[in-house]
């Protein structure tokens, strides 16, 4: 069975943040397609292609139940960006031109460190996911805003996925009907795969829910 819906959840946050007057060094990168990203005691910031989105998610986040911490600000004319300090030891940035066409994700500790990535083409994840129960399956990447929702067992597809190294994880869901949050009944284990850019990435192991 073909997802019904595939998507990315992202909790907007409006963070309040100042910019600092020494700014972000850019000697070195490529403006059109590069992203620095800084973090520091004070905060974390960076420059991007202008006016990109970029997204930070904490490396447990699971996206459609909202579980974790997942905010989204852009990068202004000059592509900077900044954002508040955040209690996590490790967190997952993405950062997206104003096209939606180049992306980048860095996986990101808390230690003060320049990081560098060069935006690239997505690719695409495709696999398949059995269960033992019946009941809406939800299949994510961990720590990032990307999920596809499945009727049942069956096949899945993210169609545009920045290359990284990626954890795929799948979950039974239990829905109610006075609209709170669905629950999460039992979950497949993780499976780590390669995306790269302009290929479509074969997942070999199936995603299994007990």
């Amino acid at each position: 069975m073909r997802p019904i819906e595939t998507c990315i959840a992202i909790v907007i946050a409006i963070l309040l943040s100042m910019m600092v007057s020494c700014g972000v060094q850019t000697a070195g990168v490529e403006t059109t397609n590069g992203a620095i990203v800084v973090v520091s005691e004070a905060g974390i910031e960076g420059t991007t292609p202008p006016f990109a989105t970029v997204y930070l998610f904490d490396t447990c986040y699971i996206p459609y139940i909202d579980t974790g911490i997942g905010i989204a600000v852009s990068s202004d004319e000059n592509g900077y960006f900044s954002l508040s300090k955040m209690p996590l030891k490790a967190f997952n940035i993405g950062i997206f031109d104003n096209e939606n066409k180049l992306g980048a994700i860095m996986t990101i500790g808390t230690g003060s460190k320049e990081h560098r990535s060069e935006l690239k083409a997505s690719g695409k994840l495709r696999g398949e996911v059995e269960s033992s129960a019946q009941g809406p399956i939800l299949v994510y990447i961990s720590g990032n805003g990307y999920y596809t929702l499945l009727k049942g067992e069956g096949e899945f597809l993210f169609n545009s996925l920045p290359p990284s190294l990626y954890t795929v994880e799948a979950a039974l869901l239990k829905t109610s009907a006075d609209g709170e949050k669905p629950r999460i009944v039992s979950m497949s284990g993780k499976i780590r795969v390669n995306v790269y850019s302009g290929q479509t990435t074969e997942m070999t192991e199936k995603m299994v829910i007990p």
